[in-house]
């Protein structure tokens, strides 16, 4: 059986092992424990009213999830090359994934950059990238060339964030 405490907001905290237990903390069925991690893990808050859980999700602005969102190289090529987003073909995938050839829509976006030692720096980047993040600097360029929308590059992200 877990123990579990409430933090000063009112918020319930599994104690996890903690050598020192608050003497108001109480006892919690493995059933409850399940359902409370659940529930903290999507960030939502946890209270308790009499016998009953009360939980809460909280609204995380789409600013801030998206400053938190990334992908590996091999889930974007996955992405990049499924329906409906399409930005490379199959063969353009696995090239760029196995031996870092970059794909013609990262040629465009590199391309299009102006300033020499800038594109220098995006190109090499772009070629040995093992990871992307939704706010990086090329995924705002990527998404002005192909005329995508903040929601369209969500979807993607979310797409091959799930890959």
């Amino acid at each position: 059986m877990s123990m579990l405490a409430f933090s000063a907001e009112g918020y319930a905290v599994i104690l996890d092992g903690a050598a020192d237990i608050p003497s108001d903390a109480i006892a919690i069925t493995a059933a409850d424990e399940a359902i409370i991690r659940a529930a903290i893990s999507r960030g939502a808050a946890v209270t308790r009213n009499g016998s009953s859980w009360i939980i809460t999700e909280r609204v995380i602005p789409i600013e801030a999830q998206r400053a938190l969102w990334s992908m590996t190289d091999i889930q974007f090529a996955i992405a990049a090359s499924s329906a409906p987003f399409n930005f490379m073909s199959d063969q353009e995938a696995q090239d760029w994934a196995g031996a870092g050839v970059i794909p013609a829509f990262g040629l465009a976006a590199l391309a299009s950059i102006s300033d020499p030692a800038t594109r220098r720096e995006a190109t090499i980047r772009f070629r040995g990238a093992r990871t992307f993040w939704r706010l990086d600097p090329f995924m705002a360029l990527l998404q002005g060339l192909k005329g995508l929308t903040d929601e369209q590059v969500d979807a993607f992200f979310l797409f091959g964030m799930s890959k």
